[in-house]
């Protein structure tokens, strides 16, 4: 399942974050026989590992886009689990941001939401 690979990768990153905290941070001036570049190295790592736990626990982010009327609406709230779960209106509204929070639930083998909110946001959102 693609979220246990998801979850490795963050266990990963947290594991390579813990062994780097146990190494000076900048070796090179401990020793003189360590290279410089071990420094920088040692920098870039803990980036990358950064950088893996953030991609690795943040949220997906969707975009939607389409002609009046053309079905946006129904396909998110049956992505949701529930077609009739956002407003829906006879009149354009083209300009309306919507954005959805989902909260997964532990234990489900496909995607069933119990908990949501809609929240519209402003163009400065």
């Amino acid at each position: 399942m693609e979220l246990e690979k998801i979850g490795r990768f963050k266990e990963y990153g947290e594991l390579i974050l813990g062994k780097i905290d146990s190494v000076p941070q900048t070796p090179s001036k401990q020793e003189d026989w360590i290279p410089t570049s071990l420094d920088d190295c040692i920098l870039r790592l803990r980036e990358a590992a950064e950088k893996t736990v953030e991609l690795a626990t943040s949220p997906v982010k969707i975009g939607v886009m389409g002609e009046f009327s053309s079905g946006k609406t129904l396909l998110l709230g049956s992505l949701i689990g529930y077609g009739d779960a956002l407003p829906i209106s006879e009149n354009p509204t083209t300009g309306n941001v919507t954005a959805i929070h989902l909260i997964p639930q532990e234990g489900f083998s496909t995607t069933q939401v119990g908990n949501f909110t809609v929240e519209y946001l402003t163009r400065e959102g």
